[in-house]
Protein backbone atom coordinates (compact mmCIF):
# COMPACT_ATOMS: atom_id res chain seq x y z
CA UNK A 1 0.00 0.00 0.00
CA UNK A 2 1.15 3.36 -0.91
CA UNK A 3 1.09 6.46 2.10
CA UNK A 4 1.66 9.67 1.72
CA UNK A 5 1.99 12.26 4.67
CA UNK A 6 1.68 15.97 3.82
CA UNK A 7 2.45 18.94 6.19
CA UNK A 8 0.90 22.07 5.22
CA UNK A 9 0.92 25.51 7.48
CA UNK A 10 -1.25 27.76 7.25
CA UNK A 11 -3.24 30.66 9.43
CA UNK A 12 -6.84 32.37 8.04
CA UNK A 13 -5.84 34.32 5.29
CA UNK A 14 -3.62 31.38 3.73
CA UNK A 15 -6.86 28.49 4.47
CA UNK A 16 -8.65 29.12 0.78
CA UNK A 17 -4.78 28.30 -0.62
CA UNK A 18 -4.36 25.40 1.52
CA UNK A 19 -8.26 24.23 0.49
CA UNK A 20 -7.20 24.93 -3.05
CA UNK A 21 -3.35 22.66 -2.96
CA UNK A 22 -5.30 20.06 -0.83
CA UNK A 23 -7.53 20.08 -3.94
CA UNK A 24 -5.50 19.57 -6.73
CA UNK A 25 -3.51 17.13 -4.40
CA UNK A 26 -6.17 14.50 -4.56
CA UNK A 27 -7.74 15.11 -7.96
CA UNK A 28 -4.07 14.12 -8.85
CA UNK A 29 -3.04 11.19 -7.02
CA UNK A 30 -5.88 9.14 -6.90
CA UNK A 31 -3.01 6.13 -7.42
CA UNK A 32 -1.59 6.62 -3.68
CA UNK A 33 -4.17 4.71 -1.51
CA UNK A 34 -3.49 6.54 1.40
CA UNK A 35 -3.55 10.03 1.81
CA UNK A 36 -3.11 12.02 5.24
CA UNK A 37 -2.52 15.73 5.58
CA UNK A 38 -1.09 16.86 8.87
CA UNK A 39 -2.27 20.87 8.63
CA UNK A 40 -0.42 22.65 11.49
CA UNK A 41 -3.43 25.79 11.66
CA UNK A 42 -3.10 28.80 13.49
CA UNK A 43 -6.53 31.30 14.18
CA UNK A 44 -8.10 29.73 11.37
CA UNK A 45 -11.84 30.14 11.41
CA UNK A 46 -14.49 28.04 12.01
CA UNK A 47 -16.07 28.00 8.23
CA UNK A 48 -12.61 27.60 6.89
CA UNK A 49 -11.48 24.69 9.45
CA UNK A 50 -15.46 22.66 7.76
CA UNK A 51 -14.26 23.30 4.55
CA UNK A 52 -10.67 22.20 4.56
CA UNK A 53 -12.37 18.83 6.60
CA UNK A 54 -15.00 18.31 4.10
CA UNK A 55 -12.41 18.73 0.92
CA UNK A 56 -10.40 15.78 2.34
CA UNK A 57 -13.60 13.52 3.47
CA UNK A 58 -15.10 13.85 -0.56
CA UNK A 59 -12.00 12.39 -1.62
CA UNK A 60 -11.95 9.82 1.59
CA UNK A 61 -8.44 11.51 2.70
CA UNK A 62 -7.57 11.82 6.28
CA UNK A 63 -7.25 14.88 7.80
CA UNK A 64 -5.18 15.56 11.11
CA UNK A 65 -5.45 19.05 12.79
CA UNK A 66 -2.71 20.17 15.03
CA UNK A 67 -2.51 23.34 17.38
CA UNK A 68 0.74 24.82 16.42
CA UNK A 69 0.92 27.62 18.98
CA UNK A 70 2.26 25.62 21.60
CA UNK A 71 5.91 26.78 20.28
CA UNK A 72 5.20 30.53 20.09
CA UNK A 73 6.60 30.94 23.79
CA UNK A 74 9.69 28.92 23.00
CA UNK A 75 10.08 30.88 19.36
CA UNK A 76 9.60 34.36 21.29
CA UNK A 77 12.14 33.11 23.91
CA UNK A 78 14.50 32.56 21.04
CA UNK A 79 13.75 35.87 19.41
CA UNK A 80 12.31 34.88 16.35
CA UNK A 81 10.63 37.26 14.45
CA UNK A 82 6.89 36.75 13.67
CA UNK A 83 5.66 36.84 9.75
CA UNK A 84 2.64 39.40 9.22
CA UNK A 85 1.75 39.35 13.05
CA UNK A 86 1.97 35.25 13.63
CA UNK A 87 4.90 32.49 13.83
CA UNK A 88 3.18 30.83 11.56
CA UNK A 89 5.66 30.28 9.27
CA UNK A 90 8.06 28.89 11.57
CA UNK A 91 6.20 26.19 12.57
CA UNK A 92 6.93 23.27 9.80
CA UNK A 93 10.47 23.72 11.73
CA UNK A 94 9.32 21.53 14.13
CA UNK A 95 7.63 19.22 12.43
CA UNK A 96 10.28 16.54 14.47
CA UNK A 97 7.78 17.24 17.66
CA UNK A 98 4.33 17.95 15.48
CA UNK A 99 4.41 14.77 13.36
CA UNK A 100 3.43 11.06 15.16
CA UNK A 101 6.54 9.04 15.34
CA UNK A 102 5.32 6.23 12.72
CA UNK A 103 6.39 8.20 9.83
CA UNK A 104 9.32 7.48 8.16
CA UNK A 105 9.42 10.62 5.60
CA UNK A 106 6.37 13.25 4.98
CA UNK A 107 6.80 16.10 2.15
CA UNK A 108 6.15 19.65 3.29
CA UNK A 109 4.46 22.08 0.75
CA UNK A 110 3.72 25.50 1.34
CA UNK A 111 0.01 26.48 0.70
CA UNK A 112 0.50 28.04 -2.51
CA UNK A 113 1.04 25.23 -4.25
CA UNK A 114 -0.55 23.53 -6.89
CA UNK A 115 -0.50 19.78 -7.39
CA UNK A 116 -0.53 18.48 -11.23
CA UNK A 117 1.06 15.46 -10.94
CA UNK A 118 1.36 11.56 -9.10
CA UNK A 119 3.92 12.11 -6.69
CA UNK A 120 4.17 8.40 -6.23
CA UNK A 121 7.21 7.80 -7.35
CA UNK A 122 8.68 10.08 -4.03
CA UNK A 123 7.18 7.63 -1.98
CA UNK A 124 9.66 5.17 -3.07
CA UNK A 125 12.95 7.38 -3.76
CA UNK A 126 16.20 6.51 -1.74
CA UNK A 127 17.69 8.88 0.45
CA UNK A 128 20.91 7.20 0.38
CA UNK A 129 21.45 8.42 3.88
CA UNK A 130 20.35 12.19 2.40
CA UNK A 131 18.08 13.97 5.04
CA UNK A 132 15.62 15.45 2.47
CA UNK A 133 15.04 15.71 -1.51
CA UNK A 134 14.47 19.24 -2.54
CA UNK A 135 14.59 21.65 -5.68
CA UNK A 136 16.90 24.63 -6.72
CA UNK A 137 15.97 27.90 -5.94
CA UNK A 138 16.12 30.22 -9.30
CA UNK A 139 19.21 31.40 -9.76
CA UNK A 140 18.84 35.11 -8.48
CA UNK A 141 19.02 33.06 -5.68
CA UNK A 142 21.60 31.67 -6.41
CA UNK A 143 23.25 35.44 -6.53
CA UNK A 144 22.19 35.72 -3.01
CA UNK A 145 23.03 32.77 -1.65
CA UNK A 146 26.90 34.37 -1.14
CA UNK A 147 25.23 36.73 1.25
CA UNK A 148 24.91 33.60 3.63
CA UNK A 149 28.28 32.07 3.19
CA UNK A 150 27.99 30.22 0.67
CA UNK A 151 29.79 29.72 -2.49
CA UNK A 152 28.58 29.87 -6.22
CA UNK A 153 29.03 26.19 -6.65
CA UNK A 154 26.71 25.30 -3.34
CA UNK A 155 23.11 24.51 -3.95
CA UNK A 156 20.71 26.81 -2.35
CA UNK A 157 17.08 25.10 -2.47
CA UNK A 158 13.59 26.07 -1.92
CA UNK A 159 11.86 25.25 0.81
CA UNK A 160 8.50 25.85 -0.28
CA UNK A 161 8.52 21.99 -1.40
CA UNK A 162 10.54 19.16 0.25
CA UNK A 163 10.23 16.08 0.97
CA UNK A 164 11.72 15.21 4.55
CA UNK A 165 13.31 11.36 5.86
CA UNK A 166 12.70 11.80 9.60
CA UNK A 167 14.91 9.06 10.47
CA UNK A 168 17.46 10.72 8.95
CA UNK A 169 16.83 13.71 10.18
CA UNK A 170 16.54 12.28 13.80
CA UNK A 171 20.04 10.47 13.68
CA UNK A 172 21.84 13.78 12.49
CA UNK A 173 20.29 15.82 15.58
CA UNK A 174 18.83 18.25 13.26
CA UNK A 175 16.03 19.81 15.62
CA UNK A 176 18.72 20.45 18.31
CA UNK A 177 21.09 21.86 15.51
CA UNK A 178 18.40 24.12 14.13
CA UNK A 179 17.03 25.44 17.53
CA UNK A 180 20.97 26.47 17.87
CA UNK A 181 21.02 28.23 14.86
CA UNK A 182 18.35 30.24 15.29
CA UNK A 183 19.08 31.33 18.80
CA UNK A 184 23.02 32.36 17.99
CA UNK A 185 22.26 33.71 13.82
CA UNK A 186 18.60 34.16 12.95
CA UNK A 187 19.05 37.88 12.59
CA UNK A 188 21.66 37.61 10.23
CA UNK A 189 19.79 36.28 7.26
CA UNK A 190 17.09 37.87 5.25
CA UNK A 191 15.33 34.74 4.60
CA UNK A 192 15.50 32.89 7.79
CA UNK A 193 13.85 29.78 7.48
CA UNK A 194 15.05 29.07 4.18
CA UNK A 195 18.40 29.87 4.79
CA UNK A 196 18.66 28.02 8.42
CA UNK A 197 17.44 25.18 6.97
CA UNK A 198 19.75 25.40 3.20
CA UNK A 199 22.57 25.58 6.25
CA UNK A 200 21.74 22.46 8.18
CA UNK A 201 21.10 20.85 5.53
CA UNK A 202 24.19 21.67 3.41
CA UNK A 203 25.56 18.38 1.38
CA UNK A 204 22.81 16.52 3.04
CA UNK A 205 20.23 16.93 0.34
CA UNK A 206 19.48 15.01 -2.83
CA UNK A 207 18.24 17.00 -5.89
CA UNK A 208 14.71 16.46 -6.88
CA UNK A 209 14.03 17.79 -10.75
CA UNK A 210 12.58 21.26 -11.47
CA UNK A 211 9.16 19.15 -11.78
CA UNK A 212 8.80 19.20 -8.34
CA UNK A 213 8.73 22.90 -7.49
CA UNK A 214 8.54 24.37 -10.88
CA UNK A 215 8.92 28.18 -10.41
CA UNK A 216 7.06 31.44 -12.25
CA UNK A 217 9.48 32.58 -14.30
CA UNK A 218 10.37 29.24 -16.03
CA UNK A 219 6.58 30.09 -17.58
CA UNK A 220 7.29 33.37 -18.62
CA UNK A 221 10.28 33.62 -20.43
CA UNK A 222 12.31 31.54 -22.41
CA UNK A 223 15.35 29.24 -21.27
CA UNK A 224 17.77 30.91 -23.28
CA UNK A 225 17.00 34.40 -22.00
CA UNK A 226 16.60 33.19 -18.59
CA UNK A 227 20.37 32.21 -18.81
CA UNK A 228 21.24 35.06 -20.73
CA UNK A 229 19.87 37.32 -18.03
CA UNK A 230 20.19 35.22 -14.80
CA UNK A 231 23.32 32.71 -15.54
CA UNK A 232 23.10 29.21 -14.82
CA UNK A 233 25.42 28.93 -12.02
CA UNK A 234 24.97 24.74 -11.57
CA UNK A 235 21.03 25.68 -12.32
CA UNK A 236 19.14 23.21 -13.89
CA UNK A 237 19.43 22.22 -17.67
CA UNK A 238 17.75 23.01 -20.54
CA UNK A 239 16.30 19.49 -21.15
CA UNK A 240 15.47 19.45 -17.28
CA UNK A 241 13.09 22.95 -17.31
CA UNK A 242 11.97 21.57 -20.98
CA UNK A 243 10.47 18.60 -19.10
CA UNK A 244 9.08 20.13 -16.28
CA UNK A 245 7.39 22.85 -18.33
CA UNK A 246 6.00 19.80 -20.47
CA UNK A 247 4.78 17.75 -17.36
CA UNK A 248 5.20 19.71 -13.82
CA UNK A 249 4.44 17.54 -11.05
CA UNK A 250 3.80 20.66 -8.48
CA UNK A 251 3.63 24.14 -9.32
CA UNK A 252 4.86 26.67 -6.92
CA UNK A 253 2.54 30.22 -7.40
CA UNK A 254 4.39 32.26 -4.75
CA UNK A 255 4.64 36.06 -5.30
CA UNK A 256 6.26 37.03 -8.57
CA UNK A 257 7.29 40.51 -9.51
CA UNK A 258 3.99 41.02 -6.98
CA UNK A 259 1.93 39.04 -8.74
CA UNK A 260 -0.39 36.79 -7.26
CA UNK A 261 -2.84 34.13 -8.78
CA UNK A 262 -5.39 35.52 -6.17
CA UNK A 263 -4.51 39.44 -6.56
CA UNK A 264 -7.11 41.05 -9.15
CA UNK A 265 -5.97 41.54 -12.96
CA UNK A 266 -3.01 39.64 -12.38
CA UNK A 267 -0.37 38.89 -15.02
CA UNK A 268 0.89 35.85 -13.23
CA UNK A 269 1.21 32.54 -15.33
CA UNK A 270 -0.29 29.99 -13.07
CA UNK A 271 -4.25 32.45 -13.63
CA UNK A 272 -5.64 29.91 -15.30
CA UNK A 273 -4.68 26.66 -13.19
CA UNK A 274 -5.18 28.47 -9.99
CA UNK A 275 -8.80 29.83 -10.68
CA UNK A 276 -9.51 25.98 -12.13
CA UNK A 277 -9.15 24.57 -9.20
CA UNK A 278 -10.74 27.62 -7.01
CA UNK A 279 -13.76 27.09 -8.74
CA UNK A 280 -13.94 23.56 -8.27
CA UNK A 281 -13.14 24.44 -4.61
CA UNK A 282 -15.80 25.33 -2.04
CA UNK A 283 -14.05 28.43 -1.85
CA UNK A 284 -15.34 29.67 -5.27
CA UNK A 285 -16.58 32.97 -4.16
CA UNK A 286 -13.34 34.25 -3.09
CA UNK A 287 -13.03 37.17 -3.68
CA UNK A 288 -9.53 38.59 -5.28
CA UNK A 289 -7.16 40.92 -3.90
CA UNK A 290 -7.10 44.56 -4.97
CA UNK A 291 -3.25 46.09 -5.52
CA UNK A 292 -2.67 49.10 -2.75
CA UNK A 293 1.25 48.85 -3.42
CA UNK A 294 2.36 51.56 -5.54
CA UNK A 295 5.76 49.70 -6.36
CA UNK A 296 3.83 46.85 -7.20
CA UNK A 297 1.55 48.92 -9.68
CA UNK A 298 4.51 50.47 -11.17
CA UNK A 299 6.39 46.66 -12.00
CA UNK A 300 2.54 46.27 -13.87
CA UNK A 301 3.23 48.98 -16.25
CA UNK A 302 6.72 48.47 -16.92
CA UNK A 303 5.91 45.13 -17.80
CA UNK A 304 3.21 46.10 -19.88
CA UNK A 305 5.04 48.80 -22.18
CA UNK A 306 8.66 46.81 -21.97
CA UNK A 307 10.20 44.41 -23.88
CA UNK A 308 10.38 41.09 -21.93
CA UNK A 309 14.35 41.16 -21.84
CA UNK A 310 14.11 44.35 -21.02
CA UNK A 311 12.02 44.46 -18.23
CA UNK A 312 13.61 41.27 -16.96
CA UNK A 313 17.33 42.63 -16.97
CA UNK A 314 15.90 45.73 -14.94
CA UNK A 315 14.05 43.60 -12.55
CA UNK A 316 17.13 41.75 -11.68
CA UNK A 317 18.94 44.97 -10.98
CA UNK A 318 16.56 46.25 -8.96
CA UNK A 319 16.13 42.46 -7.27
CA UNK A 320 20.11 42.24 -6.10
CA UNK A 321 19.99 46.22 -5.08
CA UNK A 322 17.49 45.48 -2.86
CA UNK A 323 19.18 42.36 -1.32
CA UNK A 324 22.05 44.40 -0.89
CA UNK A 325 20.20 47.07 0.62
CA UNK A 326 18.64 44.51 3.32
CA UNK A 327 22.09 42.97 3.35
CA UNK A 328 23.11 46.25 5.09
CA UNK A 329 20.66 46.43 7.34
CA UNK A 330 20.99 43.62 8.69
CA UNK A 331 24.88 44.10 9.25
CA UNK A 332 23.59 47.34 11.26
CA UNK A 333 21.72 45.09 13.46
Amino acid sequence: MYKLSVLYVSDNNYAPLLGISMLSLFENNKDIDDITIYAALNSVSTENMQKLKSTADYYNRNFVIIDPTIFDIQLDTLGVPKWKGNHCANYRLFFETILPNNIDRFIYLDCDTIICGSLKKLLNLDFQEKIAAVVLDVTIMQDYKQIIGFTKTDNYFNTGVMLININNWKLNNCTKKLLSYIKNSRSKYLYPDQDLLNILLKNKTLLLPPEYDFMPIHRLISDKDYYEIFGKNNYYSPTELKNARENPKILHTYNFIGQFPWNQNSWHPDNIIVDYYLQRSQWKNFQKFKYSNLSLLLKNILHKILPTKIFYKLFKIMALNDLKRKEKKIKKC
